[in-house]
């Protein structure tokens, strides 16, 4: 009879020791998992998000450009991300890890009225990428006969903005100018980086909801 009584009183012990280090098992991986997030939130010396309302689809609410930056360490390449929302349609998405181009900072003649390699960098993901225009092109302006042709080019590559088969692209190709054959055109291209890295000139594709390349300066 003893003997049953301390195998009771074992058991009960055991399994009490038991759960308290599971539930300390569980309350310090919650501690990390919290001071893992706190860490991830804290490392940025930047992120922020820049907006601004344009004219590209005439529709009657103008479109809205979203232009977010993050910062781990200014002396490392940065991300970002850039967007285009037309009501619940999304007309462009671009984002970029700096890598290919962060060396070229060093070089104050790579983007103008910089001093240094921090200087040139803070003036251009603070300034110079998110500073573009909208231009506006009538029925008859001189350009359009060239945007025209430039743009079936577009439309008969592989992978074509216009259609995933030719005969697709050509029929979107066809209704964007019978569309524009009367309605001012809102023309818009980006630079992505200080050289060599420019959008062609895009423009509101009203049958697909997208922006699609008309010209390539």
């Amino acid at each position: 009879m003893k003997l049953y009584i301390f195998l009771i009183i074992f058991v009960l012990v055991f399994s009490y020791n038991s759960q308290n280090k599971s539930s300390d098992n569980r309350i310090s991986h919650t501690n990390i998992d919290l001071q893992e997030t706190l860490d991830a939130e804290r490392r940025y010396v930047l992120d922020t998000t820049m907006v601004k309302s344009i004219e590209l689809s005439n529709r009657p609410e103008n479109e809205i450009v979203n232009y977010h930056l993050k910062v781990l360490d200014w002396t490392k390449p940065l991300n970002w991300e850039f967007y285009i929302l037309s009501n619940s349609d999304t007309l462009l998405h671009e984002y970029s890890n700096e890598a290919n181009i962060d060396a070229f900072f060093h070089d104050n003649l790579y983007v103008r009225d910089c001093e240094d390699y921090i200087d040139c960098k803070k003036k251009w993901y603070l300034n110079y990428i998110f500073n573009f225009d909208v231009e506006k092109e009538l029925p008859g302006d001189s350009r359009i006969p060239l945007f025209k042709n430039v743009s079936r080019n577009f439309a008969e590559d592989n992978n074509s903005a216009f259609g995933n088969s030719k005969d697709e692209a050509i029929k979107n190709y066809n209704y964007f100018w019978e569309y524009y054959s009367d309605k001012n055109m809102n023309v818009i291209y980006f630079n992505f980086a200080p050289e060599g890295r420019s959008t062609p000139i895009l423009v509101f594709h009203p049958g697909l909801k997208k922006l699609v390349p008309i010209y390539k300066p």
